[in-house]
């Protein structure tokens, strides 16, 4: 979860080579009708490619042979438009392959999408030439929820979305991550088609901040306090196994369904208003109650900046913050601060 800050998302890995139905992923060139429905907006066509494992790879029997391109979700709302503009024509630009598949953008405002519907087709009007986007307005769910914080429920339909995305995985992001380099195979899931978590490092290492939000997760689920091993910091992109998100809403009593109109039915909103948060619940539920292996890989920075998969810019007004920034904007310009 990134509150006020701005991340660029940088690629990792190797370009791999096209697939054979790449072909039906083309670039859509002439007239693109934008579809409009009640609290939904469509445009583009889907792409049927699928994620094979590498050839004589050796992988865990329990893993998937194949798999679908994983969704992309965001949540966004009017303050974001301009960044998200530039996220999605970034997937347009570095995923040219289609490592990723189609979009869900969730509106998640008090104002209702319909208010800024020539700014959101202005943003996905690039990228749904190169796949299916979906725009859903969740305006009615965030004004039934009184005084709860858009960000929180943001992280409700972040976990609830779930339902609804046909892939076995789907990736979260913030509009604001940006990506600055090719996606590639090895971007998100390794060899065998396990997802990667990357930034893992051990409890003490993360900002006290974050450690709070896995000891708040860790009550709510009933697990172990996280003492040892490795964590992920609670910031996107996340990639998130869609049945395992389901699993835990059922473990946290939350009632499911095929519409919208539940946004708090049981125990999630409780949770993430006491503390815990929607990707530090995951990764601890993923961690005690799945196998871990069979979905997942860790994937730890090896050095303090080449290994890093994303740069955080946050809003600070004191010049020693503000000259951290400036030098990790250097380090990128330079080619410091890549993967």
């Amino acid at each position: 979860m990134l509150v006020g800050s701005a991340a660029l998302l940088l690629a990792v890995g190797a370009v791999s080579s096209a697939s054979a139905d790449t072909a039906e992923c083309s670039y859509h060139h002439g007239h693109l009708p934008i579809h409009h429905e009640p609290g939904v907006m469509k445009a583009g066509h889907g792409c049927k490619k699928r994620l094979p494992v590498a050839p004589g790879h050796k992988c865990p029997s329990c893993t998937r042979g194949t798999i679908d391109l994983p969704y992309i979700v965001i949540p966004t709302y009017e303050r974001d438009l301009c960044k998200l503009t530039y996220t999605l024509n970034s997937i347009a630009k570095h995923d040219r392959h289609h490592n990723l598949g189609n979009v869900i953008i969730m509106w998640v405002s008090r104002t209702p999408m319909s208010a800024f519907a020539a700014r959101i087709v202005h943003a996905i009007q690039h990228v749904a030439r190169t796949r299916h986007v979906t725009v859903r307005d969740f305006q009615p769910q965030v004004v039934s929820q009184g005084g709860m914080a858009p960000w929180i429920i943001q992280q409700v339909w972040k976990l609830k979305i779930a339902q609804w995305v046909p892939s076995e995985y789907y990736i979260v992001l913030d509009s604001k991550n940006t990506f600055l380099k090719t996606i590639t195979r090895r971007t998100f899931f390794n060899k065998c088609n396990q997802a990667i978590r990357q930034g893992f490092v051990p409890i003490s290492r993360l900002p006290q901040l974050h450690a709070q939000w896995y000891y708040k997760s860790a009550q709510e689920l009933g697990t172990p306090v996280p003492a040892g091993g490795h964590w992920a910091a609670s910031i996107s992109p996340v990639v998130m196994h869609k049945w395992t998100v389901l699993k835990m809403l059922k473990h946290l009593h939350e009632y499911v369904d095929q519409g919208l109109s539940s946004t708090c039915s049981g125990g999630l909103c409780p949770a993430l208003t006491r503390g815990a948060t929607e990707f530090t619940m995951y990764n601890l539920y993923a961690y005690h109650f799945e196998d871990f292996k069979c979905i997942h890989t860790i994937q730890a920075p090896k050095k303090q900046y080449l290994d890093w998969t994303s740069a955080n810019l946050w809003r600070f007004n004191d010049w020693f913050q503000q000259n951290r920034q400036l030098r990790t904007l250097q380090r990128i310009q330079h080619n410091k601060h890549l993967p």
